[in-house]
């Protein structure tokens, strides 16, 4: 009887880790699910461009922080492309831009989008606009080349094309 009385407090222990692992799977899963229309969003745009990313709200409604914050850069993983922000700006990261190719982001322009300002940070440089907000508009004035809607995602998710008119 002593020895299993002895091992009788693992059972909750185990329980709790197993219950614990359950949650968490299944809070990645419902992220997954929450993510996959962005990722399809992404997928729509032509590969080797360079998109910037205006992510108004970071948030999720199934994972906590901010997992939203550097979706962008699916565009590099899934089109081959440069996309804005990145984390090769952060320190201390040996990975940096070249100097021509650095983007004209205001620092921390990833937490606050709405100071984008196109004239100001290169809004010509881009091919292509990830947006979150209501209402993407604000983003784009003093843009000169047309601008087209590729698609929208539920949670007001847009990608936008800025096509070149002939100069």
């Amino acid at each position: 009887g002593g020895r299993l009385e002895g091992r009788l407090w693992r059972i909750p222990l185990v329980a709790i880790a197993a219950g614990w692992l359950a949650w968490v799977t299944m809070r990645f899963h419902a992220f997954g699910v929450e993510a996959q229309p962005v990722l399809d969003l992404i997928r729509r745009a032509e590969p080797h461009g360079r998109l910037l990313a205006l992510v108004d709200n970071p948030g999720s409604q199934v994972a906590e922080g901010a997992p939203y914050l550097h979706y962008g850069m699916f565009y590099e993983i899934e089109r081959a492309g440069v996309a804005d922000f990145s984390t090769a700006e952060d320190f201390p990261n040996h990975f940096r831009y070249r100097p021509e190719a650095e983007p004209a982001l205001p620092l921390h322009i990833q937490w606050e989008p709405r100071r984008f300002r196109w004239a100001a940070h290169g809004g010509d440089r881009y091919d292509y606009f990830l947006v979150r907000a209501r209402d993407p508009r604000r983003f784009f004035a003093g843009a000169r080349d047309p601008l087209e809607l590729v698609g929208r995602a539920e949670g007001g998710w847009w990608l936008i094309h800025q096509t070149r008119a002939p100069r």
